[in-house]
């Protein structure tokens, strides 16, 4: 599993469900969260996912925004997941799968 959201918040996920997980790292430091590194995001997190499996491209990646553009790219089966706007526009040129219609501001609920 393979997010730029801080690893210990995807950890329990994805131990649930067998998964290793690449995420940005961080530290606590006096108590407060610090990230350790870089975000891991765009470039870096499919350099990630690469070096770790040893492949050149992947079989199937999903992704819910601009930033996961990179892994997208290096799939054989590219799925955009309730993606962000700019992430959409870009699956529908490419003919890229696209899971669920993320709402407009004012729609959720009605």
């Amino acid at each position: 599993m393979a997010s730029s959201v801080v690893e210990p918040f995807i950890e329990p996920f994805a131990r649930r469900i067998g998964a290793q997980t690449i995420g940005t790292p961080v530290e606590i430091v006096n108590g407060r969260v610090q990230m350790v590194g870089e975000l891991m995001a765009n470039e870096k997190k499919i350099e990630q996912v690469l070096s770790r499996l040893g492949v050149d491209r992947v079989d199937v990646a999903y992704g819910d925004t601009i930033l996961d553009v990179p892994l997208l790219e290096h799939a054989e089966h590219p799925v955009a997941v309730y993606p962000d706007a700019k992430l959409k526009v870009i699956a529908l040129q490419r003919g890229w799968e696209i899971i669920g219609a993320t709402p407009k501001i004012g729609e959720i609920g009605h």
